[in-house]
């Protein structure tokens, strides 16, 4: 089976060749067996741009011949292409990067145990991000190492 980082090249040089870029990706042991791709517009969700059913559509079909010439997948692996979504994930240091300024909530396993923060993402740094929690006025520096799951937490 394929590293992370051998699935993000070949994927992403796929996505980027369609003008697209990739946001994220599952491989098929994280997922049991579909192998979920999140494709953004170049700019990220940005200037109200989004991602369509066509878009997706669109990438899906030539990366499934990508995936078909360039690698040994298991045959009973699923393709899905997506949108990151409104409540979009939060893994690399560059979706946390792109989300400064907005609401999310993070995960944080710490000495204290697992706590579940929500605030606004106000800085992020090559090592830890800073939270403006919610209802109380305090900020709060979590590194990076700490954080077990993030996502945007879109306000309606």
């Amino acid at each position: 089976m394929y590293t992370y980082n051998e699935m993000w090249e070949l994927v992403s040089s796929v996505v980027n060749d369609e003008g697209y870029r990739l946001f994220d990706l599952d491989l098929p042991m994280e997922r049991k067996g579909r192998l979920c791709v999140y494709i953004d517009t170049p700019n990220g969700n940005k200037n109200g741009s989004k991602i369509s059913v066509e878009d997706c559509a669109k990438v899906s079909r030539r990366l499934s011949l990508a995936l078909d010439v360039n690698l040994d997948m298991p045959s009973d692996y699923i393709l899905e292409v997506s949108s990151p979504g409104v409540n979009r994930r939060l893994r690399r240091k560059e979706h946390f990067a792109e989300a400064v300024g907005e609401h999310i909530k993070v995960v944080v396993e710490g000495e204290d145990g697992v706590k579940t923060i929500f605030g606004e993402l106000e800085s992020c740094s090559d090592d830890f991000i800073v939270v403006g929690l919610d209802g109380s006025g305090e900020k709060l520096s979590v590194d990076f190492n700490a954080i077990k799951k993030a996502n945007v937490d879109f306000q309606f």
